[in-house]
């Protein structure tokens, strides 16, 4: 034992050292630990970021479309009829779905037949035409019984296939696309341009043109036509053609429009008048080169034996 320290100083650090008993209300005895005085560390924790909870979305029901017309009272066939109806073909549809075929005489049969054969044809002609067949077949023979009995089978077996084709044209008519006036008028007008078209692409004489690129007058005389020249073009489309006649302040070009038409009903007589025009001009500068001897020295030709024409220009004398 150091014999430095007093008896209170060790006596003081032993106390310090025991651990200190504590008595409980029962006598259990309990012990404290000492504590040594350090710091609490703490450790850093990673930052978790939780995850979106996704809530799955819950599928909304479709609502049934409306049927108006079965709210109405209306069934399949009365919408036909309406549909018939607004389309303008309600003679036709009530004609087509009425008609009890298997009732109908094989006579009437036939008449009805030659009628959608020939829908133009008058009346008159189509009963000649009617009893025609009807003597075709024997039914016209008073004499010959065994005949008319033939006849008549044979008529019957035709007209069967007549009354065959038009119960199954009456179980698959349809009633078609309901299109406005407008638009029916304007594919009816896409089509004849279609057709238009496809025959101008046809005709040899634009076929012709397109390579020679001159247009003939006479025999002895040939147009060069234009840069840009097209007139199968023009033919397919002439609402382009009227559009070329009018300026762009909006007054019609009347004068070139007379020439054009005057040129289209008197095509011969215009020509005829060209030349004959151009004609008296050769004779006139001819003329003018045997009258005139001054003028000979400004013709870039000379003549040898007899005169040459020379037509220096085009126009009115």
């Amino acid at each position: 034992m150091n014999s430095d320290k007093t008896f209170d100083e060790v006596y003081s650090q032993a106390v310090a050292q025991e651990p200190i008993i504590e008595e409980t209300p029962q006598g259990e005895v309990i012990e404290t630990p000492i504590v040594e005085n350090v710091e609490a560390q703490e450790t850093p924790q990673a930052e978790v970021t939780p995850e979106p909870t996704i809530t799955p979305e819950t599928p909304q029901a479709t609502p049934e479309p409306i049927d108006h017309w079965k709210e109405l009272g209306v069934d399949d066939d009365g919408k036909k009829v309406l549909e018939a109806w607004k389309q303008g073909m309600l003679d036709e549809y009530l004609s087509i779905k009425n008609a009890n075929y298997d009732a109908i005489p094989d006579e009437e049969l036939l008449r009805m037949q030659l009628k959608q054969e020939y829908p133009t044809m008058s009346q008159d002609k189509l009963d000649r035409l009617y009893n025609k067949k009807l003597n075709a077949y024997g039914l016209t023979n008073e004499y010959d019984e065994e005949a008319v009995l033939d006849g008549k089978v044979q008529l019957e077996a035709d007209m069967q296939k007549v009354r065959d084709g038009l119960k199954q044209k009456q179980s698959e008519y349809q009633i078609g696309e309901y299109k406005a006036p407008q638009q029916v008028q304007e594919e009816e007008y896409r089509k004849q341009q279609e057709a238009l078209g496809s025959y101008m692409d046809s005709v040899d004489y634009f076929k012709q043109l397109e390579t020679s690129k001159s247009i003939k007058l006479t025999n002895d005389l040939n147009f060069s036509t234009p840069q840009g020249f097209n007139a199968k073009e023009l033919a397919k489309n002439p609402d382009k053609l009227m559009a070329s006649f009018w300026n762009a302040d909006g007054t019609f070009k009347a004068a070139e429009f007379a020439d054009m038409v005057n040129y289209r009903f008197n095509s011969e007589m215009v020509k005829n008048t060209m030349i004959n025009h151009g004609k008296s001009l050769g004779k006139k500068e001819a003329d003018d080169y045997l009258r005139n001897p001054s003028s000979r020295a400004s013709q870039d030709v000379m003549p040898s034996t007899s005169p040459k024409i020379v037509i220096t220009k085009w126009g009115n004398s």
